[in-house]
């Protein structure tokens, strides 16, 4: 009896202090704090950029994975207690992994800087076409509650293509002081810091992207397409960029009106001066359309042979072709000549043309006569010389004036400008010294 009383008491007295080794174990637990967690705003993350369609950007900017030193890379949030030691807080932790926490901020930030870019957070995977591509590494990220919080990183952008190219390296450092000792507040100057560097990273790119967009001004278009509408045949608008000024004809009437460039914005308007001819109904109306498509354009999108105007939401409400800049090979009806006493049509019951060649020489019918000419094109320039015609003379003496107004206008001439199926050729002062028709059927050179 006295045995199993003595092992009874000691099994008694075992699972007694077992509850109370448990009992405390579980008081410990009860009475520590659930961790907290934080995440950036979400209106700095890549819902900024989520409804942007890839199509109706100027390019795409993507990023490689961020870098951190091993003291970031964990869920713990990391604070300075002092110049040489660190505090990992374990009831303070990032939402999500911090490398992709921080590429979704810097993300949102260069976003809200870029509006024609389509910025991808989806490091590294993307089959997009490359337009510039971002390398952060981070160095530092870390600051004292209440106090400064800084970040130290270094940073590439590199210009996508066959040959990538960095554009900027930088080695960079934002500061900002915390409002108070909280960490609501610590993670809030985090995430200025890095919007500060996001707007750093943006701003390389908008100077990048200003240099390698070719600027608009001395560039000449024929309108090619305009949504939703069917082009009028023989009424093709047209557009060149000159000197801070968009002119050209809608279809109808001429027109002119101001225009401000930077990188692929663009800004046109308000409207000119203008003809104001009466033309048919249809006419008119894609004339209304084509300037209504100048005016709402925010951005242009082009290259050698193709612009398109897109309007603020990227949209296309234009597209223009390239015009033709070539002579050689082209054949020309003249049906106005400045005689030097006013700009008159051509007689109708005669023919003034020029046929150019490519070998440096010009010909057609003065009227009454045939002459050939040589010419010299370079650019916007031109010169007639030599010029040498049969001496038929014909019965009629205003046929014989006109013919030799047209002649000594070639010798004024200094400089073309093509409009479509029109050619001005004017003299030194910029004024017309004559102005041509495209022959029906004749080829149009590029």
């Amino acid at each position: 009896m006295n045995v199993i009383s003595r092992e009874f008491r000691m099994v008694r007295n075992v699972r007694i202090a077992s509850a109370l080794v448990m009992s405390a174990v579980l008081a410990g637990c009860a009475s520590t704090p659930a961790p907290r967690w934080y995440v950036f705003a979400p209106r700095d993350g890549w819902q900024q950029v989520a409804v942007r369609d890839v199509e109706s950007s100027d390019y795409t900017l993507r990023f490689a994975a961020i870098k951190l030193p091993p003291y970031l890379d964990r869920p713990q949030i990391v604070t300075r207690v002092s110049d040489n030691e660190i505090k990992v807080d374990q009831f303070h932790r990032w939402g999500m992994p911090l490398n992709q926490t921080i590429l979704e901020l810097l993300g949102g930030a260069i976003a809200q800087e870029l509006p024609n870019a389509y910025v991808d957070v989806i490091p590294a995977t993307s089959r997009l076409p490359l337009g510039y591509l971002v390398q952060v590494e981070i160095v530092r990220l870390d600051g004292f509650p209440g106090g400064p919080v800084e970040v130290i990183a270094q940073w590439r952008v590199q210009r996508g293509g066959p040959e990538p190219i960095t554009i900027v390296q930088k080695l960079g450092r934002h500061e900002h002081v915390s409002s108070d000792r909280s960490y609501d507040a610590y993670v809030e100057s985090i995430r200025h810091v890095l919007v500060e560097m996001g707007a750093d990273i943006a701003a390389a790119i908008v100077r990048d992207s200003a240099s390698t967009t070719p600027p608009l001004d001395g560039s000449a278009w024929v309108l090619s397409s305009l949504p939703g509408r069917s082009l009028v045949a023989g009424a093709t608008p047209t557009a060149r960029f000159e000197d801070g000024r968009v002119s050209g004809s809608d279809g109808c009437n001429r027109y002119a009106m101001p225009f401000v460039e930077h990188g692929s914005a663009i800004q046109i308007g308000p409207q000119g001066p203008s003809t104001l001819m009466a033309c048919e109904e249809e006419t008119m109306a894609q004339a209304e359309a084509f300037r209504a498509a100048l005016l709402a354009a925010r951005r242009v999108r082009h290259g050698a042979e193709s612009l398109e105007l897109l309007d603020a939401n990227g949209a296309a409400v234009a597209t223009l072709a390239a015009q033709a800049g070539s002579l050689a090979g082209t054949s020309w009806n003249v049906i106005h000549i400045n005689t030097g006493q006013a700009i008159v049509g051509v007689l109708s019951d005669s023919t003034v043309n020029l046929v150019f060649d490519a070998e440096g020489r010009a010909s057609g019918s003065a009227g009454c006569n045939q002459y050939t000419v040589a010419y010299s094109a370079d650019g916007d320039s031109l010169s007639f010389s030599r010029v040498a015609a049969t001496r038929m003379a014909c019965p009629d003496p205003s046929v014989m004036e006109q013919e030799a107004a047209f002649l000594r206008a070639l010798e004024w001439v200094k400089a073309l400008q093509f409009e479509n199926d029109r050619l001005d050729l004017l003299q030194e002062d910029g004024s017309i010294a004559m102005v041509l028709a495209r022959a029906p059927g004749a080829v149009v050179m590029e």
